[in-house]
């Protein structure tokens, strides 16, 4: 049986793209709003779980983000020679915008 083995690079790669700074402010954000939701303080593990759940899906949000930026700057890269019409087309077709 084969283990799995994730390099210490990647794993900081994973972490810069889930863009940990702007995951904070998001759970920040919504902690506070739990607070302000009720009259009373919320049960303590429901926070907990809350803003664990919600760190792990704004950090896979944000690290989702970054990939379809970079895959639609690919896409408006213009070819050699710098037809830009052409790398244009390109792009709509892909994203399916009208024209």
């Amino acid at each position: 049986m084969s283990t799995l083995t994730i390099s210490p690079n990647r794993l900081a790669q994973y972490w810069a793209l889930t863009k940990p700074r702007v995951t904070q402010l998001a759970v920040f954000c919504a902690v506070i709003g739990m607070f302000l939701a009720t009259p009373e303080l919320p049960d303590w593990r429901l926070v907990v779980a809350a803003t664990v759940g919600i760190w792990l899906l704004a950090g896979a949000a944000f690290a989702v983000n970054c990939w379809s930026s970079a895959r639609s700057i690919r896409a408006w890269r213009a070819p050699r020679g710098g037809r830009w019409r052409a790398a244009k087309s390109r792009w709509r077709r892909r994203w399916r915008f009208p024209a």
